[in-house]
């Protein structure tokens, strides 16, 4: 976050694409919650925390959710088939949000509201350890741990 910002905009990651993680089915979506035009602040008045959102899934009892998404601009529809690294829509701020991001976990169901979390095993990411990038593969994240698709030194997955 760019110090002292108080609009959405002044984020990197307001209106990044956000991507499909694994080949799967939609099965929820929901678009029209406005995104909060200030920073740390939650809309008192959001009936549902999740705001914008997409559901796929990717299983049978494996399905993914994507949540505060800007609104406005989701591509997919319910039924679609959809493939990793496809853009379902761009990160927003809708609902209970303090700043834009995206919200995304892997469930045992479509309803979020009822399913439980799924541990995520990533094919591959950059995690920092030590002051210093480290390729991860067939890795799950950790608590605090601070990761990224890319190494800041510039190195690349290959």
């Amino acid at each position: 976050m760019p110090e002292g910002a108080r609009r959405p905009e002044q984020y990197d990651a307001w209106g990044r694409p956000i991507v499909v993680a694994a080949d799967g089915t939609v099965v929820a979506v929901r678009d029209g919650h406005h995104d909060c035009r200030w920073n740390g602040i939650i809309e008192p008045l959001a009936r549902d925390p999740v705001g914008n959102f997409v559901v796929i899934e990717h299983a049978p009892g494996e399905h993914s959710l994507s949540a505060h998404l800007q609104c406005g601009n989701l591509t997919v529809r319910p039924g679609q088939r959809v493939r990793a690294g496809e853009v379902i829509g761009r990160c927003g701020h809708s609902r209970h949000s303090t700043e834009p991001h995206l919200h995304w976990q892997l469930m045992d169901g479509a309803d979020c509201y009822r399913a439980v979390s799924l541990p995520v095993r990533f094919t591959a990411y950059w995690r920092e350890r030590d002051g210093r990038w480290e390729l991860a593969r067939e890795a799950m994240p950790v608590r605090g741990e601070l990761i990224s698709d890319h190494a800041r030194d510039g190195a690349e997955i290959g």
